[in-house]
């Protein structure tokens, strides 16, 4: 399972199919400010790029913690938020045919697909 088709659509919705790629999601040890001294950005962009980049956890478990990790700011988003999220937007066309693999077996009948999840 994979989205290459959905993350291209992402990169061209927001004008990123030109970005240079970055090897990590995120920097190591960004420290992002609730409140910063920085310009305040249109919400309803920095919106919809956090909601496509969640969306897109669903095959690409990776970005987990990254989307996780901007979506705290959806509502006042400032500079550091944006350019935090266009990183994770550089990973991504890095990145565009990774997905889940579930391999098959001899048997496709008594393949079985088991998921787990933690409430907390």
């Amino acid at each position: 399972m994979y989205q290459s088709k959905y993350a291209s659509d992402i990169l061209r919705k927001f004008n990123m199919q030109e970005c240079n790629l970055a090897k990590t999601p995120i920097e190591t040890a960004m420290m992002l400010e609730k409140d910063g001294n920085e310009e305040a950005l249109s919400a309803t962009m920095y919106r919809g790029i956090v909601r496509s980049l969640r969306y897109l956890c669903s095959t690409r478990s990776d970005l987990a913690f990254s989307a996780g990790l901007i979506s705290r700011y959806m509502k006042n988003p400032i500079v550091s938020h944006l350019l935090a999220a266009k990183r994770i937007m550089r990973y991504v066309k890095g990145t565009l045919n990774w997905g889940k693999l579930f391999p098959t077996q001899k048997d496709d009948k008594n393949a079985k697909l088991i998921r787990y999840s933690d409430a907390d």
